[in-house]
């Protein structure tokens, strides 16, 4: 036993995926509970929903609206907010809530689960800001989805427009509306608020921290900086999330028969949110194609969002430019960045292909009567942990069920989390001969 807890503390990613899967398997058991569900539930039902909830993902193999009681609605509501802020800000809330001192594994391991070693990160303080952000944003939100609902039912109103606020922010995507979000696809109101949410909940953490700080620094404590407003990792993330909002848009609304709006937010919510104002089996090929792209790349480090984050992203688009300086250095912004970082991002992209890949094979062979096209989105969907669907996830026998749950949990923790467990830190300092290999 001793030996077991030395090497998960020695090894905080372990600790990280243990307790993800330890909050899927009690939500699993508390939806499971006959309170949580009206007729029949199975388990492997009740355990999709509820890694679909921590996992922030939004497939469902149940109409949450009409099967789920008002208890499993909050149990579901409870989950994607653990799912989307991380559990371990939640243990290190506790921890800090309880004056206890916060050891350096234990720093080790929220450091890891929100993407960021940089000597200045105050643990302590990023903590208390993403608690107050989440409530503000979220209460903010909430507040307005209640203004711009169309529900006469006033308590159903307001438990509907928390519930939305909070999946929205934490990119969720799961709707107590049976029809998602359609009916709010002319409410302009409804539909920026949800909008809104989904971004600021997908920008990253980090990202909005470092604003904060940098304008109260600035502007208000007037303290001079010599060195620019943002970093090269937020400067990447903002740019990046603007260029792919603004050209998914123009690519829905020249592709289909929808408004501004509709395609506006049909931008924003494959960016891992999972809503839906229109639907998505009426798309064009041209328009699927582009929602797993943007799926795939998802949204950014230290978010709520899934995919290979936007960081990658450019990263990898970076690397083709590699060549006009003899393929030595990725340089963005006067600035190079580390080799380590561009193996990292490779590795993470060649691993979400690999496991996209297995899963989509696995569900083909599976279900040779759906449509090829719509098995790929599914399974796009769920590693991108996005939400949207094509009908698929409710006709999906039991194994292959379990195939979503799996690519739903990598996509969440990351198959880079769990390949760094699988590294051998004895192989590390070895170092081989050099021998060229002819490529292309």
């Amino acid at each position: 036993m001793n030996k077991t807890i030395k090497k998960v503390k020695n090894k905080p990613q372990k600790l990280l995926l243990l307790s993800f899967l330890a909050v899927i398997f009690t939500g699993s058991l508390l939806l499971y509970l006959p309170i949580s569900h009206n007729g029949e539930l199975s388990y492997i039902n009740s355990l999709f929903i509820s890694t679909s909830a921590v996992c922030v993902t939004g497939l469902s193999v149940i109409d949450v609206s009409s099967q789920l009681t008002v208890f499993g609605k909050i149990i579901l509501l409870i989950l994607i907010q653990i799912g989307g802020l991380g559990l371990m800000t939640f243990i290190g809330i506790i921890i800090w809530g309880l004056k206890a001192k916060i050891s350096f594994s234990n720093q080790n391991v929220l450091q890891y689960a929100f993407l960021q070693k940089t000597p200045r990160f105050s643990l302590k303080s990023f903590i208390l800001f993403l608690f107050k952000y989440t409530l503000i944003v979220e209460s903010i939100g909430a507040i307005f989805l209640i203004i711009f609902s169309s529900d006469k039912n006033i308590v159903r109103r307001i438990f509907y427009s928390i519930f939305h606020s909070v999946s929205a922010f934490c990119n969720a995507g799961f709707s107590l509306y049976s029809d998602g979000l359609v009916r709010y696809h002319d409410n302009t109101g409804y539909t920026l608020t949800i909008a809104f949410l989904i971004i600021t909940g997908g920008i990253g953490f980090l990202v909005v921290f470092e604003i904060v700080a940098a304008i109260k620094n600035r502007f208000l404590k007037k303290i001079k900086v010599y060195h620019s407003f943002l970093s090269l990792n937020s400067w990447i993330v903002i740019n990046v999330t603007i260029a792919l909002l603004i050209l998914g848009t123009i690519i829905f609304y020249f592709f289909e028969p929808i408004t501004l709006l509709e395609a506006f937010f049909q931008s924003v919510t494959t960016r891992t949110a999972g809503f839906n104002t229109i639907d998505l089996n009426s798309l064009s090929h041209e328009s699927k194609f582009i929602t797993m792209v943007l799926m795939f790349i998802g949204g950014s480090p230290g978010s709520t969002a899934g995919g290979i984050k936007t960081t990658t992203f450019a990263l990898l688009f970076l690397v083709t430019f590699m060549a006009n300086n003899n393929f030595k250095d990725v340089t963005i912004r006067k600035r190079r960045i580390p080799n380590s970082v561009i193996y990292q991002a490779l590795v993470l992209f060649l691993l979400y292909i690999v496991f996209l890949f297995i899963s989509i094979a696995v569900l083909l062979y599976t279900h040779p009567d759906i449509y090829f096209l719509d098995i790929i989105f599914e399974a796009v969907s769920a590693i991108g942990t996005v939400g949207l669907s094509l009908n698929v996830t409710q006709k999906l026998i039991a194994s292959s069920k379990i195939v979503i749950i799996l690519i739903m949990f990598i996509g969440r923790v990351g198959p880079a989390l769990i390949f760094s467990i699988l590294i051998n830190p004895d192989n590390r300092n070895k170092k081989y001969a050099e021998e060229k290999i002819l490529i292309g």
